[in-house]
């Protein structure tokens, strides 16, 4: 929904992405500079997948969770593969570390906030790491 430059440089300008396109769990799996930006991938993409089944748990609609899973599982092998597991827990903190083609290494510490009543939304902050 928003998202400020410095986030955009980090990772991908949200502006250039169809709405649709602008979430976080579909990026990891279907945005292939991900898998080489982000250094601990499968740790972050696993711990964003159990997040994802969490908010779907509580949400009282599940209906654009299951079609989000069903848009990712048709153009992802690895998320086929993962999505019958059953991690489910909170992932709303932790280090990402990233491969950035300008910036270098980075290490950051984020935070996500979700709303009670919107299980479907977050708000990310990044910091970074010393």
């Amino acid at each position: 929904l928003a998202w400020n430059p410095a986030i955009a440089d980090l990772f991908v300008d949200y502006g250039q992405l169809a709405p649709h396109e602008r979430n976080t769990l579909r990026l990891m799996f279907l945005y292939p500079p991900y898998r080489t930006l982000i250094l601990n991938w499968e740790e972050m993409t696993r711990g964003l997948l159990a997040s994802f089944r969490a908010a779907m748990a509580q949400a009282p609609d599940k209906a654009p969770f299951l079609a989000l899973a069903e848009d990712i599982g048709t153009h992802s092998e690895q998320f086929r593969e993962w999505w019958p597991e059953h991690d489910v827990r909170r992932f709303d903190e932790g280090a990402k570390k990233l491969n950035h083609p300008t910036r270098g290494l980075l290490d950051l510490q984020y935070v996500a906030l979700v709303p009670e009543s919107r299980h479907d939304l977050s708000l990310v902050t990044y910091l970074p790491r010393r």
